[in-house]
């Protein structure tokens, strides 16, 4: 989590979710538990009357010092995928983001499959 806070008053926690929050077959309890974590801080700290946003950024692969997967059109390197959420977080943007292009086109690609085929893709991305 990294904690943004502002002169202005306002406060924004940004919590580093996964695509997988989205539900993801074989990774019941991951995805659950990463779904929710962003919506329930918001809440209860809004109740709390905390002036702090809440916005749960769902990142797919990124490459880093401790992951290098191989190359791929989709796995930004690090200090790129933070530019892009620096670029889309911010009030009135939404509790939940994904803001690398390609990580929104894999994500919208995935999700716009029938749930047989998008099972089979899940199952051959395992393999």
């Amino acid at each position: 989590m990294l904690i943004l806070s502002s002169s202005g008053g306002r406060t924004l926690i940004i919590n580093l979710g996964s695509l997988a929050e989205e539900g993801t077959p074989c990774q019941t309890l991951y995805s659950g538990a990463k779904g929710f974590v962003s919506e329930a801080l918001d809440w209860e700290l809004k109740a709390e009357g905390y002036e702090i946003d809440v916005v749960d950024v769902a990142p797919g692969e990124v490459r880093s010092q401790s992951y290098r997967p191989e190359f791929g059109w989709a796995i930004p390197p690090a200090d790129v995928f933070a530019e892009s959420v620096l670029r889309r977080v911010g009030p009135g943007r939404g509790r939940h983001i994904v803001p690398y292009a390609r990580h929104r086109i894999l994500s919208w690609m995935l999700h716009s499959l029938p749930a047989k085929m998008q099972r089979r893709a899940v199952r051959r991305s395992r393999t």
